[in-house]
């Protein structure tokens, strides 16, 4: 799965982002960001919450620092707010994950799977 590009112009907000790979190794460039997000997974059927934050994202998949570690092909659900207030969920599956520098948890890396919609969070509004 791939993110539309308005989709993706909605979480990043108004930054101006180059989206051109060549002489790249991925298929998809990434564009750094810092947004909150709230990741979900289901581990010996107990749901597991963390808070973790979006390190970059690309039309393909995300970047987070989490603060467990994950094992490659984990599914999770990662769900943040856009930046018109709208609230996404996404369905991920795990490719890397590597622990971070200083003890400060994991960098994951992770394939969008499946969007699982966009809800309106009322009351919300984000300064430009």
């Amino acid at each position: 799965m791939t993110l539309a590009t308005r989709l993706l112009a909605d979480i990043i907000g108004n930054h101006k982002v180059n989206f051109d790979c060549k002489g790249h190794r991925r298929a998809a460039g990434r564009i750094p960001v810092a947004i909150l997000a709230i990741v979900e997974r289901t581990y010996n059927k107990i749901v597991r919450r963390a808070a973790v934050t979006i390190c970059n994202l690309s039309v393909a998949g995300v970047g987070i620092r989490h603060p467990a570690h994950l094992n490659i092909g984990d599914e999770f659900v990662i769900s943040f707010s856009g930046h018109s207030s709208n609230r996404l969920a996404f369905r991920c599956i795990v490719t890397r994950c590597n622990a971070a520098a200083k003890n400060l948890g994991f960098v994951v890396g992770a394939e969008f799977r499946e969007s699982l919609g966009v809800s309106r969070i009322p009351g919300v509004c984000r300064a430009s």
